[in-house]
């Protein structure tokens, strides 16, 4: 054996281990393949971090870019096991740390070719995609289960029989289940009752008709003493299924770092019994809520609320949040520190209530969506001194704001209000105005940028425009998803499958022009 593979080999008997990982960074150095010592590096420092530290963004942005330039030579030989996969399936992977370290998989390949897997692979975190339950035949009483560190199952057609004694086994090593609805009514009281369960460090449950014994279960648990990451997802209200007077009860319920709570934004708003209760529990770094409302008492509390280690907060769509509320949360004394900020709807009144917040000088992410001219200067002319990645939807109703736009476009490209600014998405939502897109890669400033993404409709015209940009060279990545290229107004949504081969030439000629820097993908 090798020294290369000896190495290797400890990286895939330890792949929870950084050290091995790092010794053949030292090693790929020595040897001349400088490029993937210093992704295994870059990437071991991003597993560390979190999206709204200090660095994250152009470390993210570097790792990126490596992993585009050389995918095919660092992709290891998994085309066998995965051999049988859907397109899009194949598709489904993460690296992490330097490796690949989450795949998608059927249930019955995984229960085949596990083996086979983990001799090839440090992968230690598999999604199971929905199928049949006749692909479980197998699936639930592999060995392959008892090496997974990530259990991730999306929605089928189980037997709810099945994995529960799986589930409770005592050989699992799991610290991150994720349980789709119709599984999560019978394996709640499998799961916290489980040897593992007070290793558990993350805990999805997926609910899709209303079961109250799941929240009862889950209230009454009192092994999900290392729990840091709780979600709680629903295609329905979530009234339908949390109970409000037991939701902080838990013992667990303190420890969190992430909460999650995501239900339909419904005319039936799931009313939180108030949010400053939830900050105040105890260490909660993100809160993401969808389909939540507030009470009206709410805005009081959130004016002398003392400062809390809230780091991310996402509202979803902010339906039934209210305008009082959102105003008191953006401007609160107590999210002065908050570093990311995720509104998909009314933006435009968020840039407004930022510019006098305290939290605009700590914002490093910032995520809004239906922006307009007016709420993009307001927030310009204050300045975010910290703001490193920038997600905007902008809104034009007419020719004269599209106008407008344009002076957006060089605000934010202006150093003096964005100073620390490396990554920016643009979408167009409404018509599209025709001057964002001129501006945009006619400013000279955009070359100060690591990643653009934009969003908007591309007809030949502008493709031949972005091809001649010199400063889109200096990016890390370019990222204009594949169905808005060859579209234009003319072209209705019924029409676009016949532009598919114009579609595929348009993705082929910018991947010659900008290489690895160039990003098709959603």
């Amino acid at each position: 054996m090798s020294e290369e593979d000896a190495l290797l080999r400890s990286i895939i008997d330890r792949p929870e281990d950084d050290v091995v990982r790092l010794v053949f960074a030292d090693w790929l150095d020595e040897h001349g393949d400088a490029d993937r010592a210093e992704f295994i590096r870059g990437q071991c420092r991003l597993a560390a971090m979190q999206e709204w530290d200090d660095g994250f963004a152009e470390l993210h942005a570097r790792c990126g870019f490596l992993l585009r330039t050389h995918r095919d030579k660092w992709m290891p030989p998994v085309a066998k096991i995965r051999e049988g996969a859907p397109d899009w399936m194949l598709r489904q992977y993460e690296f992490r740390r330097g490796f690949l370290d989450r795949l998608t998989m059927q249930p019955d390949h995984f229960a085949d070719r596990w083996e086979r897997l983990f001799e090839l692979t440090p992968v230690r975190r598999v999604e199971i995609q929905p199928y049949p339950v006749d692909y479980f035949s197998d699936f639930w009483r592999c060995g392959g289960l008892c090496h997974l560190r990530r259990l991730w199952l999306h929605r089928s057609h189980y037997t709810p029989a099945q994995p529960t004694a799986a589930f409770s086994s005592a050989e699992w090593k799991t610290t991150d289940l994720g349980v789709p609805s119709d599984l999560a009514a019978n394996l709640v009281e499998a799961i916290t009752n489980a040897p593992y369960a007070p290793a558990l460090e993350r805990l999805e449950i997926n609910a899709r008709d209303p079961n109250g014994a799941v929240w009862s279960e889950l209230c009454a648990a009192s092994s999900l003493s290392n729990l840091k990451w709780f979600g709680f997802r629903s295609r329905l209200p979530l009234s339908a299924f949390i109970d409000l007077h037991r939701m902080s009860n838990p013992r667990w319920f303190s420890n969190l770092e992430r909460l999650e709570l995501v239900g339909t934004p419904a005319r039936r708003q799931f009313v939180l019994p108030g949010v400053r209760p939830l900050l105040d529990a105890g260490p909660l770094r993100a809160l993401i809520l969808e389909g939540c409302g507030f009470n009206d008492r709410e805005p009081s509390s959130l004016r002398t609320m003392p400062p809390v280690p809230l780091e991310h907060l996402d509202l979803g769509s902010g339906r039934g949040v209210g305008r009082k509320v959102l105003r008191a949360l953006i401007r609160s004394p107590g999210l002065a520190a908050l570093r990311s900020f995720a509104l998909s709807g009314d933006g435009n009144a968020a840039l407004t209530y930022l510019r006098d917040a305290p939290m605009r000088e700590s914002l490093r992410v910032l995520r809004l969506s239906g922006c307009r001219a007016s709420g993009m200067l307001s927030l310009a002319a204050a300045g975010c001194p910290q703001l490193a990645r920038l997600d905007i939807g902008l809104v034009a109703s007419g020719n004269g704001e599209s106008r407008v736009l344009e002076r957006v476009v060089g605000a934010v490209l202006n150093p003096a209000q964005f100073p620390r600014l490396i990554s920016l998405r643009v979408r167009a939502e409404g018509p599209q105005p025709p001057d964002v897109f001129r501006r945009l890669i006619a400013d000279p400033a955009v070359g100060r940028l690591r990643e653009l993404g934009l969003f908007l409709r591309f007809g030949p015209d502008q493709l031949r425009l972005l091809a001649g940009v010199r400063a889109l060279e200096s990016l890390d990545r370019l990222q204009i998803p594949e169905h808005y290229l060859i579209a234009d107004d003319s072209i209705t949504p019924e029409k676009w499958v016949h532009t598919k081969e114009e579609r595929k030439k348009a993705v082929a000629a910018l991947q010659e022009h900008f290489g690895p820097r160039y990003d098709p993908s959603q």
